[in-house]
Formats: structure tokens, sequence, C-alpha cells
């Protein structure tokens, strides 16, 4: 059940830069609709990722352990090397791959036409922006949606 890896893209407005983070053990759930327009039949993905951390919010990533951090924090944090020191769930900027491990963690959003979001979208399956996030602290987990 908790079997899906994540890269979590974490992005620092300043320097156009995202950072990505691999955390394994997750589990998804998706929905799918459709709806009727008068352009035809169009459908729309939207997941729940429940994404396990101790009650601290520390993850255990493949980088080591990261502290949750807000959104305001995350943009004030300093980059140590390739690293950021934080990981937060901002919703419509940060965005979510499931079960494509990528290797380039470290992004410039602006060498890409449309943006790395945009490059990644249209290239692999399992691509969602950050929508929402939501704290559970008896059994320490955050709930992310994205679509």
């Amino acid at each position: 059940m908790f079997d899906r890896v994540v890269t979590l893209y974490n992005f620092k407005t300043a320097e156009h830069t995202g950072f990505g983070t691999v955390i394994r053990g997750c589990s998804l759930e998706a929905t799918e609709s459709s709806a009727d327009s008068s352009r035809g039949t169009g459908s729309t993905g939207n997941v729940r990722i429940h994404f396990h951390c101790n009650k601290d919010k520390v993850f255990s990533t493949d980088e080591g352990s990261v502290p949750y951090v807000s959104t305001k924090e995350f943009q004030e944090l300093p980059v140590i090397g390739t690293r950021m020191q934080g990981l937060t769930f901002t919703p419509e900027r940060d965005f979510m791959v499931v079960d494509d491990e990528l290797t380039n963690l470290v992004v410039d959003d602006d060498e890409y036409e449309n943006g790395f979001y945009h490059y990644c979208n249209d290239r692999m399956d399992h691509v969602y922006m950050v929508t929402n996030a939501t704290w559970y602290s008896l059994i320490p987990h955050f709930v992310v949606g994205g679509r």
C-alpha cells in the first residue's frame, strides 16, 4: 500500500530554481472525473498522496532526514550545495512526480520553454501540481492533494 516513490519539486521563486526531493513509502489515492462541455468531454485527475514522517514533521528521503518548513520559511532557507534544508507543499507552485524517479533534482525553471512543470507534464504520466496539504498528528503524516 505504501509502495510509491514521489519526487517532490519545491521552487524558490527569487532564483527560479526547483529542488527535488525523493520520498519513498508513499501511498496514492487517485480519482478520475469527466465533464461534458461545448468542446466535448474532458477528464481531470485528482490525487491525494500520503507522505509519512515523524511527529516532528521530519521526512526520511534518499538524501537523509529533511524537515517540513512553512512556505515562507522555505523561501528564506539558504541553499547548501545542491540541497535545501527543508521541504514544503506550496499550492500552485510545487509539484510531484509519482513513480518516475528523476535524476535531475536541481532545475532552472527558465531553461524550459514553459517551465519545468509543463516539461514534465508533457512527457510523463503521474505529474501533479500541489493543490493543498493537511497535517495529521495522531499517525504523523501529510495528505497532499494534487491535480
